[in-house]
């Protein structure tokens, strides 16, 4: 059977909301198309409180807040978004190019207040994991990287982040021993 992306957005809302009444519910969405799937659900899910969405644009937000808000009336979540501190360029760790992007991100956030109520950063500490999601290429032969065990600079080209490249396993406010980079120590002194 076919259905309609109306009507799923619909069900969507209608079965979550009665369940607990008293807290807002939310849809994450990826940052992709999800300013044309807000559009286009916006009219039939009355029950979702917030609209989220999950950003990975580098240092800016660009035109997210001033689009978001002729697709929806309702409030903003930046449900992820964040930045590594591997600089792929340099080949190096890089917590001021980190701390600096992360500080811009939340700089725009709260000067979008009249839409954005929110922004979770990716990630607390180093996900040394995520090597497995890296490609293969050149710059990166032993990717991906399959041993946790191991800080890899696997990961993925992004035109948005200063060095083209998000490696997944450095986006950590804290390394992986837990302690605190530069970009947190910059966000808490913007807290």
């Amino acid at each position: 059977a076919v259905v309609s992306t109306q009507s799923t957005g619909a069900a969507i809302g209608e079965g979550i909301l009665p369940v607990n009444e008293s807290r807002p519910f939310s849809s994450a969405l990826n940052d992709q198309h999800a300013l044309p799937d807000i559009a286009e659900y916006e009219s039939v899910t009355q029950n979702i409180n917030i609209w989220s969405i999950n950003v990975y644009r580098g240092c800016e937000f660009g035109w997210l807040f001033s689009n978001f808000s002729t697709a929806s009336k309702k409030p903003l979540l930046v449900s992820e978004t964040g930045i590594d501190a591997y600089n792929d360029a340099a080949l190096a760790l890089d917590e001021t190019m980190q701390a600096n992007c992360l500080a811009s991100l939340w700089t725009q956030v709260v000067g979008n207040s009249s839409v954005a109520v929110g922004v979770a950063f990716t990630e607390f500490s180093d996900e040394w994991w995520k090597g497995k999601l890296g490609q293969n290429d050149a710059r990166h032969p032993g990717c991906p990287n399959y041993n946790p065990a191991q800080h890899s600079n696997c990961g993925y080209p992004n035109d948005g982040f200063p060095d083209l490249y998000a490696n997944q396993g450095w986006f950590g406010l804290l390394d992986y021993q837990l302690n605190p980079r530069k970009a947190y120590y910059a966000l808490q002194s913007l807290w």
